[in-house]
């Protein structure tokens, strides 16, 4: 039994360890970006680190305000086909598609290229991220199948309802997530199973990941396939419900901070001096799926 309450204390003491750590982060972002001249280890630097930390900050706030506004996406009548094939129960008139990552995404997993979240401005609306949107390749497909896997995961909780980012989704995510980590746990372990499957079914009709380039018309019976088609996310918490019940309480916090530092973000996009970038982006580089 002593054991027992002890696994409970050091998973909430985990928890909140992480949640501290994020938060202090969020403070030391926010200095770093409002004060030029904060940075209480400057003086242990050289002159040559000190013109790469100044490069750095000012490569961040570049890369806050660039992602701040995203493009949003209409997909092709050939993809959103496909995910109604695959996902007949979700009401893909509550998801919408961007092309570019939110602008937190660098600080809290800058592993990522594809992502999908609620929104955090509305009650019942979904969107899905992919760092770049190319429907014209299998691999992006793929990107999308999967992050529309976690979109019925979505709506599995709650009916994918909730305030901002306070959704069923997200408070069940963040416990397993404390638990078994990112690829580990079963949230991202069933949307990769998924992913793999649906790459499998392309090279059987020799598609593959790169090129050649995306052929729809494999996906025309593609909702005959069995495992594939889900009508419902299966999963039952089975994990510490104390955890579960700290992970809502962080969920709700962070519901009530991410406005607030929307706006000064916002603030700071409108203060900032556009600089032209002569760098043409490559439409063809390839991103690893994460």
């Amino acid at each position: 039994m002593l054991l027992e309450i002890s696994s409970v204390h050091k998973r909430e003491l985990v928890s909140g360890v992480i949640f501290c750590s994020c938060l202090m982060l969020l403070i030391n972002i926010i200095l770093i970006l409002f004060c030029p001249n904060y940075n209480r280890h400057i003086f242990l630097y050289s002159q040559p680190c000190r013109e790469n930390l100044k490069m750095k900050r000012k490569n961040t706030i570049k890369s806050v305000t660039d992602s701040f506004f995203l493009k949003k996406i209409t997909p092709r009548p050939s993809t959103m086909q496909l995910l109604r094939d695959l996902y007949p129960t979700v009401n893909w008139n509550r998801v919408d598609f961007f092309e570019g990552l939110p602008w937190f995404t660098p600080f809290i997993a800058s592993y990522v290229n594809a992502q999908a979240l609620p929104q955090f401005y509305s009650f019942n609306r979904f969107s899905i991220y992919l760092r770049n949107f190319d429907e014209s390749r299998i691999q992006n497909i793929s990107d999308i199948v999967h992050e529309a896997y976690h979109v019925l995961q979505g709506m599995r909780f709650w009916n994918g309802y909730g305030i901002g980012g306070l959704r069923g989704f997200t408070v069940y995510y963040s416990a397993v997530f404390f638990k078994y980590g990112y690829r580990n746990n079963p949230f991202e372990i069933s949307a990769y199973d998924q992913e793999f499957r649906f790459l499998d079914f392309c090279e059987k009709h020799h598609q593959h990941g790169i090129v050649p380039e995306a052929d729809v018309r494999i996906f025309k019976d593609i909702k005959a396939e069995s495992t594939l088609v889900f009508q419902k996310f299966p999963y039952r918490y089975t994990d510490n419900y104390f955890v579960l019940i700290a992970c809502f309480f962080i969920s709700a916090l962070v519901t009530v901070i991410k406005p607030i530092v929307d706006i000064i973000v916002f603030i700071i996009k409108l203060v900032t001096p556009k600089t032209s970038n002569n760098k043409s982006a490559n439409p063809n580089k390839d991103f690893v799926n994460m």
